[in-house]
């Protein structure tokens, strides 16, 4: 994994992890999680390089940090997320629904909610403190929504909005 300035391209740090599939940096910009191949989650101190929580179990395939850089969302390729509270040293909640690959998933601004996107075509909304799917998008659905009300007591999501981008050929 290498760290990049943003303005000069220049690589200001090399951290060696293995196979990597998903990285991704806390809002404050202090760590940066990096989810591989192997199912194996680290997650390092960007100015000491050092792991500060490690966690091992499904094969990752996508990551994402809460705004709040407490929380570390992971989706896998058997369609199960996976949400680690890193100051209790755990999987805090597991979202079940995706007959697929999660391929994205995302906090909303607030963290209260996690968003994922799955290779069987559908996007879903949890709640991160249960792991309680809030709704579900699928298929043509959710290929054909630019930006989506949330009216099912999701409430709030990115101003009551869900943006979603799908491929035409979905």
């Amino acid at each position: 994994l290498e760290v990049h300035d943003a303005e000069t391209g220049a690589v200001t740090q090399r951290i060696g992890v293995g196979e990597l599939v998903c990285a991704a940096f806390s809002a404050d910009g202090k760590r940066v999680a990096a989810g591989l191949r192997d199912g194996k989650l680290d997650v390092y101190d960007v100015a000491t390089s050092k792991v500060v929580y490690h966690a091992e179990g499904d094969s990752i395939s996508s990551c994402a940090f809460s705004p709040d850089g407490q929380r570390v969302a992971l989706g896998s390729w058997d369609g199960a997320g996976t949400l680690h509270n890193l100051a209790k040293k755990g999987a805090a909640a597991r979202f079940e629904g995706h007959s697929g690959r999660i391929y994205s998933i995302e906090f909303a601004p607030d963290g209260r909610h996690v968003l994922t996107g799955s290779i069987d075509g559908t996007t879903r909304v949890w709640d991160a403190a249960t792991g309680q799917e809030q709704l579900a998008l699928g298929g043509r659905e959710a290929a054909q929504v630019i930006a989506e009300r949330i009216d099912h007591g999701v409430e709030p999501l990115v101003g009551h909005r869900l943006a979603l981008v799908a491929s035409p050929q979905e």
